[in-house]
């Protein structure tokens, strides 16, 4: 060791290890110096081995060492390489270090790693331990053969090293297995290799995952598991089609944890099928969400399989072409075994009805086989009306055999003694079904070019409204009033209340019901435009002519004749869907005539204010949305439109009504094409009728009452009947001026067929409870002035007039004439009246009276001796019954309470030439009375009546029977109307008039009186034959006055008057 310049301190240790150098115990003689120098370098060694430390400025520490031989200890390098992952720092352990460290020669080691790193990795959000694995795979050491597959080597340095650790770095693949909808049943299921667990693969390793894509239950075959689908680390990828055999996931670079799980559906089948091949593609199955929107769907027969606990539809169309559902059978699982169509809901695919049962939660296997058969076309039909065959689809029903009755007929549910030929009539003229009783029916039609046929279930009703309302137990009804008119009367058709028909053609019905007539009708022939039209009234009347009429992206034409009533008002005489913008054709307040749509209006540029007939046709092109009106053929207005659109709305098209009004006026010849029409084509065929065969006609109607029921014929024969709506159709057609109508023959072959309906109600089924006075005449707002007789009084015993009105004729005024308080009904006042219809008098309104006593001025004073003509109780005249005006002057009186008008004559009144107008050469009649206090007023069935006088009477001036009515009074002192008369000397005592011209010439002996002062002086005296007498004056006596009246029990009784005073 030799010092150059330095100044130093030294020492020798012997065993004795100092920093990296470590000395090795078997070499325990081993010296070492250390120490410290400055200022200078310092060599170690010979020339050639020696190891020159040079000084740095400050002082630096050195150690040698010297072997047993002498010679100085080498320093060696150990550089030790461990990297798990090249891309990634892996903190790990490494003995004695990782890097390169300098040695002594000699030193022994033991250097190692971990024999595995483990590392966690978060995924779909969750922390995964162990997921990735660094494995030591061994050691080498560079440059030689040396190496091994431990994690640790055991050696000692004595030369230079680089020892280098392996490692292989393994990553974690995890397979899972949820289940969606049910309890796992196993690890295992569906055999997925890897199994479920994890796996370790080399990085970058190639992974192939396999799994059974579908499980099914040997046990339950109608269940199964499939793979829905599989996410691999949080990625779903859904399995569209169920696979039967092994599935495999995408083979996949492992380079990552990578986490497969795979999800289970537990599903059900649903096995459906039909009932004939023809059938097989109708089925239709869904499973829908919670607002009904479908999910998945399939069509027509076979198995289905569906998620437990999913929503199912299980359908099938209602119908297609002649073929129709009728229900279901073989049912399973969740339904019943059989079902009908009503036990079905309804939903609409595509204008498409479909029947469906609907399963919420789906936990079990279902079979079902829907059954079809004929398709049935049901139809609701009123009787009277014709079979329109509104139900059934056009292309169905134009290749039905129109010229054909119905190839069978099946009675289901009809009244007793129904039988085919009287269910329904078959009109060879028109070529139509009338159905003629209530009740439900099948009838199968033959169609053109096959051999099956259309079935259609018909279900007659009773119109809510009938022809005709008809009261039981009332005079026989006319039912064909003239040999002239347009219809013969035919029979009876059908009764629910017994009602009967005479030979006479009189109707009468004992019971309530239905009953229907059937009359043949005048069918004219060869019309032109204007020979016959419809008048409507602008109330309420209109015509729907149905929604098969098309106008939707089409060009159009349409032209009508048209006559308006009332002007200076706007009003709509063809429309469809007004309310949303759709058609209308009309007049404007302003008269001018308008062609809207779309919010777009063409108005003609003059105003139409006349009430004339008048030809109108309205065109639409759709490309370049050009309108054109023509007004008696004459091109009026057009007007084209950019950006204009189609004609889209729908629904029906309606004559004489819209969302806001109703035509008021007359309308004929209604004419829908669907080209646009020239001015030359218009202008030639508005005056003639049209074959149902002109160019480009779509529907066509003439109303030239071809039906006489309320519906309009379509003479093309491509769609139903028109329907008329609050139309009375005894007015509404009609005939242009010099028309000559035909009588009826009744020829079934050649006449429309006609059928009315009637109602036949008890009286108290619907009467009207009114008041009236009595012997005030009884009207009714019910009663039809064109009805040539009076209402029926319908109890025979009622108090009514029955000398002015004759119940067997109904001839005569109606006066009630009493009140009446007996329990029996048959005194009831009820009158039914009449309306006339289509020319008959129906009785058809009931109403009950009560009678009541009416307050009256009228009166007549007993002790006035003027009687009806004294003066009323407002001091007034009263009516005097001149003979040159009044004629058949009577009291009325009706003593028996077992005959009709029972009233007595309990006021001993009486009718008596004019006490006021003796003195005339015909003095006029004038009504008395003797008694009001012998009246029976309890009102019981004892009653008779109060106290008035009814007078009967016919005022020739109007030709017409009335009656008066008046009080009874015995005096009234203000009037000077009491018993006290003048009398004088020597005349005989008689009665005040008009008790004297009752008693007569020979008063009965019950007649007496007596002198007023008996004690001063005689005034009354009898002679030897009874005769009273006043003889003498300036007195007064009294007299009494018996006469003799008959109770109507048949006992006579007395009745003393009351006692005449004469001063």
């Amino acid at each position: 060791m030799k010092f150059s310049n330095a100044s130093t301190t030294a020492s020798i240790i012997s065993d004795y290890g100092f920093g990296d150098l470590v000395q090795d115990p078997k070499d325990s003689d081993w010296i070492f110096f250390n120490g410290s120098f400055s200022n200078g370098v310092i060599s170690f060694g010979e020339s050639g081995q020696s190891n020159m430390l040079e000084n740095l400025g400050k002082t630096d520490a050195f150690v040698c060492g010297i072997r047993p031989d002498g010679n100085f200890l080498r320093e060696v390098s150990l550089e030790i390489i461990s990297t798990p992952d090249e891309n990634t720092d892996i903190a790990h352990d490494v003995l004695p270090k990782a890097g390169r460290a300098t040695y002594l020669e000699g030193t022994s080691f033991e250097a190692s790693v971990p024999e595995m790193i483990q590392k966690t990795a978060t995924i779909e959000g969750k922390i995964y331990e162990d997921v990735i694995r660094y494995v030591c795979t061994g050691f080498n050491v560079e440059g030689t053969i040396t190496g091994g597959t431990e994690n640790k080597y055991v050696f000692t340095l004595n030369e230079d090293m680089r020892l280098i650790f392996n490692w292989q770095k393994k990553i974690a693949v995890m397979v899972d297995s949820q289940f969606v909808n049910s309890n796992s049943p196993s690890e295992a299921f569906g055999n997925p290799e890897p199994a479920v667990g994890r796996h370790y693969y080399d990085n970058l390793d190639r992974v192939i995952l396999q799994i059974d894509g579908m499980v099914k239950s040997y046990e339950n075959p109608g269940t199964r598991h499939i793979v829905s689908g599989f996410t691999q680390n949080g990625v779903f990828k859904p399995i569209d089609d169920p696979v039967e055999d092994r599935l495999q996931v995408t083979q996949f670079t492992v380079a990552e944890p990578v986490l497969v799980r795979f999800y289970w559906a537990k599903q059900y089948r649903i096995q459906v099928s039909t009932s004939g091949s023809s059938s097989s593609s109708l089925p239709l199955i869904r499973s829908v969400d919670s607002s009904g929107n479908a999910v998945s769907q399939y069509h027509g027969v076979g198995e289905f399989w569906f998620d437990s606990s999913s929503n199912i539809r299980i359908m099938s169309k209602e119908y297609e072409n002649l073929l129709g559902l009728s229900g279901w059978f073989n049912g399973s699982g969740g339904i019943a075994d059989t079902g009908e169509l009503t036990d079905l809901d309804t939903q609409l695919i595509s204008n498409d009805p479909y029947r469906y049962l609907s399963i919420l939660s789906l936990n079990t296997e279902i079979t079902i086989t829907w059954d079809y058969g004929d398709r049935i076309f049901r139809e609701l039909v009123k009787i009277g009306d014709p079979l329109r065959f509104i139900h059934v689809p056009k292309e169905i029903r134009m290749q039905r055999e129109h010229d054909q009755p119905p190839a069978n007929t099946t009675l289901v549910d009809t009244p007793p003694d129904t039988t085919i030929s009287n269910m329904y009539l078959w009109s060879e003229k028109e070529l139509r079904l009338y159905p003629t009783r209530p009740g439900v029916f099948i009838l199968e039609w033959f169609m053109e070019g096959t051999e099956e046929r259309m079935k259609t279930e018909i279900t007659s009703i009773w119109p809510e409204q009938t022809s005709y309302m008809h009261v039981a137990n009332t005079p026989p009804v006319l039912m064909d009033i003239s040999d002239t008119d347009e219809r013969t009367f035919k029979s009876l058709i059908y009764t629910e209340s017994e009602a009967t028909v005479s030979i006479e053609n009189q109707f009468e019905s004992l019971k309530r019901g239905h009953s229907l007539l059937y009359y043949t009708h005048v069918d004219y022939q060869d019309t032109q435009p204007l020979d016959i039209y419809l008048s409507m009234d602008g109330v309420d009347d209109y015509i729907d002519l149905g929604t098969e009429i098309n106008l939707t992206n089409t060009p159009f034409t349409i032209e009508f004749w048209a006559r308006r009533a009332s002007i200076d008002k706007a009003q709509d005489l063809i429309t469809q869907d007004s309310e949303n913008n759709g058609l209308r054709i009309g007049f404007k307040n302003t008269n001018v005539l308008t062609f809207s749509f779309s919010e777009i209006e063409l108005d003609t540029p003059i105003p139409y204010a006349d009430n004339s007939w008048h030809h109108y046709a309205l065109a639409f092109e759709p490309e370049g949305y050009t309108r054109y009106i023509y007004v008696d053929g004459n091109l009026i207005a057009f007007e084209s439109y950019e950006n204009g659109q189609p004609y889209i709305n729908q629904g029906s098209v309606l004559v004489g009504k819209s969302d806001h009004s109703y035509f008021h006026g007359d309308i004929d010849d209604i004419r829908f094409f669907s080209t646009v029409r020239t001015a030359e084509a218009i202008l030639t065929s508005k005056n003639s009728a049209l074959t149902q065969n002109t160019e480009s006609l779509a529907a066509y109607y003439p109303l030239d009452r071809h039906l006489p029921s309320a519906y309009i014929a379509e003479k093309t024969g491509q769609l139903p009947e028109a329907a008329m709506h609050n139309v009375y159709l005894e007015t509404a057609w009609q005939f242009k001026e010099n028309f000559v109508k035909q009588a009826s023959t009744g020829d079934e072959q050649s006449e429309c067929v006609l059928l009315k309906s009637v109602e036949t109600r008890f009286w108290n089924d619907h009467f009207i409870q009114s008041q009236t006075a009595i012997a005030t005449e009884i009207k009714s707002q019910y009663h039809d002035s064109a009805v040539p007789h009076n209402g029926y009084v319908f109890f025979e015993k009622a108090r009514y007039n029955v000398e002015a009105y004759n119940r067997n004729t109904m001839k005569g005024p109606l006066f009630a004439v009493n009140t009446q308080y007996t329990s029996s009904p048959e005194d009831d006042l009820v009158i039914v009246w009449y309306r006339m219809q289509d020319g008959i008098n129906w009785p058809w309104q009931p109403e009950k009276f009560t009678a009541y006593w009416p307050e009256t001025s009228n009166r007549i004073v007993i002790a006035s001796r003027f009687g009806s003509e004294g003066k009323d109780k407002n001091g007034k005249d009263q009516t005097v019954f001149y003979h040159n005006r009044y004629q058949n002057v009577r009291l009325y009186n009706q003593p028996d309470p077992d005959k009709a008008g029972y009233n007595p004559n309990e006021e001993h009144a009486g009718i008596f030439s004019s006490f006021k107008h003796m003195t005339d050469a015909n003095p006029p009649s004038a009504a008395y009375a003797l008694r009001n206090n012998l009246n029976i007023t309890v009102k019981s069935d004892a009653f008779t009546s109060e106290p008035f006088v009814l007078v009967q009477y016919t005022d020739i001036r109007i030709n017409k029977v009335d009656m008066a009515i008046y009080a009874i009074e015995a005096m009234d002192e203000s009037m000077g109307y009491t018993f006290e008369y003048p009398i004088k000397a020597g005349d005989i005592v008689a009665g005040p008039y008009p008790l004297n011209e009752i008693i007569g010439a020979n008063p009965p002996n019950e007649i007496y009186g007596e002198s007023g002062k008996t004690d001063q002086q005689i005034t009354y005296w009898e002679d030897h034959k009874g005769t009273p007498w006043c003889i003498s004056g300036n007195s007064f006596l009294y007299a009494y006055f018996i006469i003799r009246w008959i109770h109507h029990s048949g006992i006579p009784k007395n009745s003393q008057a009351r006692p005449s005073v004469f001063p």
